[in-house]
């Protein structure tokens, strides 16, 4: 069991998601644990990271990362699990398909001593995944469960909570794919179901080039993970920067 309190930090990668990101907002702002919102503009062509300097202006606690190019979800949600500085950590997608009402029954598993509290979804995504995907998916899932260490399922999510010290511990694993690296970790772990809601707005842009750019960074990342060769952040200087981070 854990007590007291715990400071915690919401990462997001967003790409082109200005319609979703202010509702994004609302409906995490009021969580008593935020100690920031961390919002990674993955290349956005939109108006994506002046909504997020807006936020960012407007409150403290929401810090932005703006990438110089589109790097794909995979390595914004590294960069910002890097820059993050709270006592947990959670991931999700900026498009609310991750629902941030299931956040205060992760923080509480973590508080029953889980380290790593995943979210999986119990069927596909609302509204159908495309035909691609359906196609994709299953084909990824199979190809890298036969070359990674680590088996995943396939209807694991980025949506999960971590502990600090697996934030910490992460910085030296191989791999791209974050979900993968998460499972490597020697952590207490749990399990929360959610029904996938529709998109707030918008479309995804991650569609099916990023879908195979993606599956492909993954499966060679689970490929250098064998000779243990360390992951490849983010360079810095790709990296712009506005808020002043943890409140307090």
């Amino acid at each position: 069991m854990r007590a007291g309190a715990a400071r915690l930090s919401l990462v997001c990668a967003a790409y082109d998601e200005e319609a979703c990101l202010p509702e994004l907002y609302r409906r995490v702002r009021a969580l008593p644990e935020l100690g920031e919102l961390i919002i990674v503009d993955d290349g956005s062509t939109d108006r994506t990271w002046e909504i997020v300097s807006a936020l960012a202006a407007e409150d403290p606690r929401v810090r932005g990362l703006q990438l110089g190019a589109n790097h794909g979800s995979q390595p914004a949600l590294l960069c910002g699990l890097q820059a993050a500085r709270g006592d947990v950590i959670c991931t999700l997608d900026a498009d609310l398909q991750h629902p941030p009402g299931l956040i205060p029954r992760m923080i509480q598993a973590w508080r029953d001593g889980f380290d790593v509290v995943e979210a999986v979804r119990r069927g596909a995504d609302a509204g159908g995944a495309g035909l691609v995907r359906e196609l994709v998916t299953p084909l990824f899932y199979r190809a890298f469960n036969a070359v990674s260490p680590v088996g995943l399922a396939p209807f694991s999510t980025d949506f999960r909570l971590l502990d600090r010290g697996c934030v910490e511990a992460l910085r030296g694993f191989p791999g791209e794919l974050v979900r993968a690296m998460v499972a490597r970790l020697p952590a207490t772990r749990t399990a929360l179901f959610f029904d996938v809601p529709p998109r707030f707005a918008g479309r995804s842009r991650y569609g099916a080039a990023g879908l195979v750019t993606t599956a492909a960074r993954a499966l060679y990342g689970s490929l250098r993970a064998r000779v243990a060769e360390p992951p490849r952040p983010v360079a810095p200087a790709a990296v712009r920067a506005v808020g002043v981070g943890l409140a307090g």
